[in-house]
């Protein structure tokens, strides 16, 4: 089997992150604390089928940033904001 050589870059240059991502470290397991808020299946169900939802005005809140997404990108933003002592965010 032949790799090209940006395979093998990929291969040899992602090795080193994957590892030390894989390492637990005391700063690792700082927490945000948060809580999920407004679940609701009804809600889900209307958002699926396209329908028009009014949320209630005392429902807004203001922020200076908004991460989309609680994948590894979302939740390291949101950790590295935190430990800024930044509080200006909403992690959807």
């Amino acid at each position: 089997m032949k790799f090209t050589r940006r395979e093998i870059l990929t291969a040899f240059l992602g090795l080193p992150f994957a590892l030390s991502a894989c390492q637990s470290t005391s700063e690792i397991s700082n927490k945000i604390e948060g809580e999920i808020i407004g679940q609701s299946v009804d809600f889900g169900h209307l958002i699926r089928e396209h329908r028009n939802v009014e949320i209630p005005q005392d429902k807004w809140e203001n922020v200076k940033v908004g991460i989309i997404g609680g994948g590894i990108a979302g939740l390291s933003v949101a950790w590295k904001f935190k430990k800024e002592n930044f509080n200006g965010f909403v992690l959807l």
